[in-house]
């Protein structure tokens, strides 16, 4: 069995939101801490099963820091996975229309945001690229992706996301009252060309 998880900085988006999930099924507490443990060391359910219960309950309680959701920290926006270099980029405004329309469906829901956390980070995390020879090397976003959901601790990945989520439902208010002004001013100047008609039908 691989090394159990000491702080939440050992544990992957990709867990976390497996966790998450599980929190929220409404299973028995020993069927809770039996697919917890699966998850946290990749072994299997039937592994644990299989163990003394004493031997099992002592596993179990050295990831007691689960009873502590003590995950939220300073910003990062520099830092490595599997030794690529990654840099965050806050800026909303640098974000292509492509990026901002993935992003709007990456946000559909609160369900969505969870599932789809390691996308909605890859759009603005970008890895250093690399050169070999005179040749630049580019990630695509879904390996950026990918990388961010199986090695991304959430402790760097929690804060990111809260900071991502406050910042763009802020910045999608703005473009509505934006797109709903510019809306009323279209619909203004169409009534004086006559192309509107008023609700009274004149």
């Amino acid at each position: 069995m691989k090394k159990l998880p000491k702080s939440w900085k050992d544990i992957s988006i990709k867990q976390f939101v497996e966790v998450s999930n599980l929190v929220q099924s409404g299973l028995e507490d020993i069927d809770l801490k039996v697919k917890l443990m699966s998850i946290f060391s990749g072994e299997p359910e039937d592994y644990f099963l299989k163990l003394n219960y004493k031997e099992f309950n002592k596993l179990c309680n050295s990831v007691a820091f689960m009873n502590d959701l003590n995950i939220s920290g300073k910003l990062i926006y520099n830092f490595k996975i599997d030794g690529i270099k990654f840099i965050v980029n806050p800026n909303v405004s640098d974000l292509s229309t492509a990026e901002y329309i993935d992003l709007l469906n990456y946000m559909g829901s609160k369900d969505k945001v969870k599932d789809n956390l390691h996308k909605i980070l890859a759009i603005f995390i970008k890895p250093k690229h690399k050169w070999f020879g005179l040749k630049k090397v580019y990630m695509r976003r879904g390996e950026v992706a990918e990388i961010l959901l199986n090695k991304m601790p959430i402790t760097i990945a929690y804060p990111l996301s809260v900071f991502f989520c406050e910042l763009l439902n802020n910045s999608i208010k703005t473009t509505k009252d934006y797109l709903d002004m510019m809306m009323k001013k279209v619909m203004r100047e169409a009534k004086k060309t006559g192309l509107v008609k008023n609700g009274d039908g004149t």
